[in-house]
Protein backbone atom coordinates (compact mmCIF):
# COMPACT_ATOMS: atom_id res chain seq x y z
CA UNK A 1 0.00 0.00 0.00
CA UNK A 2 2.61 2.47 0.71
CA UNK A 3 4.63 1.85 -3.03
CA UNK A 4 1.44 3.09 -3.88
CA UNK A 5 0.86 5.92 -1.79
CA UNK A 6 4.13 6.92 -3.08
CA UNK A 7 3.19 6.55 -7.08
CA UNK A 8 0.22 8.27 -6.61
CA UNK A 9 2.45 11.24 -5.09
CA UNK A 10 2.70 14.13 -7.21
CA UNK A 11 5.75 16.84 -7.08
CA UNK A 12 5.44 19.99 -8.48
CA UNK A 13 7.98 22.42 -8.59
CA UNK A 14 8.02 26.22 -10.05
CA UNK A 15 9.71 26.62 -13.15
CA UNK A 16 13.00 28.24 -12.66
CA UNK A 17 14.23 31.80 -13.71
CA UNK A 18 17.26 30.35 -16.24
CA UNK A 19 14.61 27.67 -17.39
CA UNK A 20 12.76 28.47 -20.95
CA UNK A 21 8.97 29.01 -20.75
CA UNK A 22 8.67 25.50 -22.60
CA UNK A 23 9.77 23.78 -19.79
CA UNK A 24 6.33 24.22 -18.31
CA UNK A 25 5.10 21.26 -20.94
CA UNK A 26 6.88 18.84 -18.21
CA UNK A 27 4.08 17.47 -15.77
CA UNK A 28 5.59 18.61 -12.68
CA UNK A 29 6.69 22.08 -13.48
CA UNK A 30 4.49 24.77 -13.25
CA UNK A 31 4.49 28.60 -12.93
CA UNK A 32 3.89 30.83 -10.41
CA UNK A 33 1.39 32.33 -11.90
CA UNK A 34 -0.47 28.69 -11.57
CA UNK A 35 -0.01 27.99 -7.96
CA UNK A 36 -3.54 28.81 -6.35
CA UNK A 37 -4.81 26.77 -9.78
CA UNK A 38 -2.90 23.86 -8.16
CA UNK A 39 -3.44 23.90 -4.90
CA UNK A 40 -7.41 24.21 -5.31
CA UNK A 41 -7.27 20.99 -7.48
CA UNK A 42 -5.12 19.10 -4.88
CA UNK A 43 -7.97 20.39 -2.34
CA UNK A 44 -10.27 19.34 -4.15
CA UNK A 45 -8.96 15.69 -5.06
CA UNK A 46 -8.60 15.83 -1.21
CA UNK A 47 -12.37 16.56 -0.64
CA UNK A 48 -13.72 13.53 -3.30
CA UNK A 49 -10.65 11.03 -1.68
CA UNK A 50 -12.29 11.66 1.68
CA UNK A 51 -15.55 11.10 0.64
CA UNK A 52 -14.88 8.03 -1.32
CA UNK A 53 -12.70 6.69 1.81
CA UNK A 54 -15.47 7.34 3.80
CA UNK A 55 -18.23 5.51 1.64
CA UNK A 56 -15.86 2.73 1.57
CA UNK A 57 -15.34 2.66 5.54
CA UNK A 58 -19.24 2.46 5.66
CA UNK A 59 -19.62 -0.33 3.21
CA UNK A 60 -16.81 -2.02 5.40
CA UNK A 61 -18.74 -1.81 8.22
CA UNK A 62 -21.65 -3.16 6.66
CA UNK A 63 -20.50 -6.30 5.36
CA UNK A 64 -19.00 -7.29 8.39
CA UNK A 65 -21.95 -6.61 10.60
CA UNK A 66 -23.82 -8.68 7.76
CA UNK A 67 -21.57 -11.26 7.90
CA UNK A 68 -21.57 -11.51 11.35
CA UNK A 69 -25.48 -12.04 11.46
CA UNK A 70 -24.85 -14.79 8.86
CA UNK A 71 -22.64 -17.02 11.50
CA UNK A 72 -25.28 -16.19 14.28
CA UNK A 73 -27.92 -17.31 12.06
CA UNK A 74 -26.23 -20.36 10.56
CA UNK A 75 -25.20 -21.35 14.26
CA UNK A 76 -28.64 -20.87 15.71
CA UNK A 77 -29.53 -23.18 12.66
CA UNK A 78 -27.25 -25.82 13.40
CA UNK A 79 -28.29 -25.78 17.42
CA UNK A 80 -32.00 -26.38 16.55
CA UNK A 81 -31.70 -29.03 13.41
CA UNK A 82 -30.62 -32.57 14.85
CA UNK A 83 -27.92 -34.68 13.78
CA UNK A 84 -30.24 -36.49 11.35
CA UNK A 85 -28.03 -40.24 10.52
CA UNK A 86 -29.79 -42.60 7.74
CA UNK A 87 -30.50 -46.10 8.66
CA UNK A 88 -29.02 -47.97 4.96
CA UNK A 89 -30.50 -51.21 5.94
CA UNK A 90 -33.89 -50.00 7.58
CA UNK A 91 -34.56 -48.00 4.09
CA UNK A 92 -33.41 -50.63 1.66
CA UNK A 93 -30.27 -49.35 0.68
CA UNK A 94 -27.44 -52.01 0.75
Amino acid sequence: AIDELEMATERLRLRREFEPEAATKILNVIEEKDMMQQELKCASDEIVGRDELRKKLGQLVYLTNLAKRVMMVTIRIQSYVPFVSVDLEWSGVS
